[in-house]
């Protein structure tokens, strides 16, 4: 028999990285929102620094097993009789002491989810302090959201969501305008002047509804655009399925999907994206998704036909969840 053990960092009910492993609890696994009790704000601060990627990048911050009993997940949560499945999203907040015995006593597998590009995260600069990475902490198997850290960095694709019942679906105002929604943060003023330019070109010809966070009040300009204005992760999925078209603005050199594609995908929604990458998705229709250089570009009218991506589950955790069980067989076999 088997069992799965899911450990996030710091996430919050209704979160992004709690909704995404939805499927996963659907079938049993068991997901961990921190990996640790709760503790003094002192001492958490002071863990957290201990297990951080940039003050462990030259050398292992000796004496993390001193934080042991501060774990979410204890030995005695495990029948050593299975073959448990342990995932760690982004980064592993346990020692390496506490895997190995995870390991030695608790028959367990240790897997690496990266949702996270590997160098943002401050992981590893590249394949060999990666390695070392994974073998001081003892980790069997490594999956990624991005294919270029899979080619860099040695390590298995795989990119998940978990869909949410729908709530409503999204009814086209009585003036018959679509309905565009974007939901993010804004971490320079070029992605703020892009997204500005994109509202001003639309709002006269649709229902714009616009949630940028991490503006600066003199560049908060735009009447109806809603500004520094967080929602739970709950909160956006429910408009993404009110409306009918999601904007993505992308980050850096990043080659992953993102939520806006695969909220697209799954709620069957338009999406307007300046990522040169989605041509190259399985789901790529240009009759459902238009790729552009330029704002001037946009052209909403292109956007007439139902919307249906023929989504089949592709994103599930149970499928990321069979295929570590098959790689771990297929790795005692050999």
């Amino acid at each position: 028999m088997n069992s799965f053990t899911i450990i996030l960092n710091e996430a919050s009910t209704d979160s992004w990285p709690d909704i995404v492993w939805r499927d996963a609890q659907s079938v049993g696994a068991n997901v961990m929102l921190d990996s640790c009790l709760p503790l003094l704000r002192v001492f958490r601060k002071l863990r957290k620094f201990h297990f951080s990627n940039l003050a462990n990048h030259k050398i292992w911050l000796p004496m993390k097993c001193l934080w042991d009993k501060t774990n979410t997940l204890r030995l005695e949560d495990l029948d050593p009789k299975k073959r448990n499945y342990i995932i760690f999203q982004t980064g592993i907040k346990f020692s390496a002491h506490y895997i190995a015995r995870l390991k030695k006593e608790r028959n367990a597998c240790i897997v690496l989810y990266m949702p996270d590009n590997i160098r943002t995260v401050k992981m590893a600069r590249n394949k060999s302090e990666f390695e070392r990475f994974c073998k001081h902490y003892h980790v069997d198997q490594v999956y990624s959201f991005d294919y270029k850290d899979c080619e860099e960095f040695g390590v298995k694709f795989f990119d998940f969501y978990s869909m949410l019942p729908i709530k409503k679906e999204s009814i086209k105002q009585v003036n018959g305008k679509m309905r565009v929604l974007y939901v993010g943060g804004c971490r320079s003023m070029e992605r703020l002047k892009t997204l500005h330019a994109i509202y001003d070109k639309l709002r006269d010809i649709a229902s714009c509804t616009f949630y940028i966070n991490g503006v600066a009040k003199e560049n908060a300009t735009r009447e109806g655009v809603v500004y520094n204005h967080p929602l739970s992760y709950a909160d956006v999925v429910e408009l993404v399925q009110q409306n009918d078209i999601i904007v993505e603005i992308m980050n850096g050199s990043q080659v992953g999907n993102t939520l806006r594609l695969k909220e697209a995908v799954c709620y069957n929604k338009y999406l307007l994206s300046n990522n040169k990458n989605i041509i190259s998705s399985p789901y790529y229709n240009p009759a459902y998704m238009q790729m552009f250089d330029s704002v001037d570009e946009i052209n909403i009218n292109i956007f007439s036909k139902n919307v249906n991506y023929n989504y089949r589950g592709e994103f599930s955790p149970k499928l990321l969840m069979n295929i570590i069980v098959e790689e771990d067989l297929k790795r005692k076999n050999e």
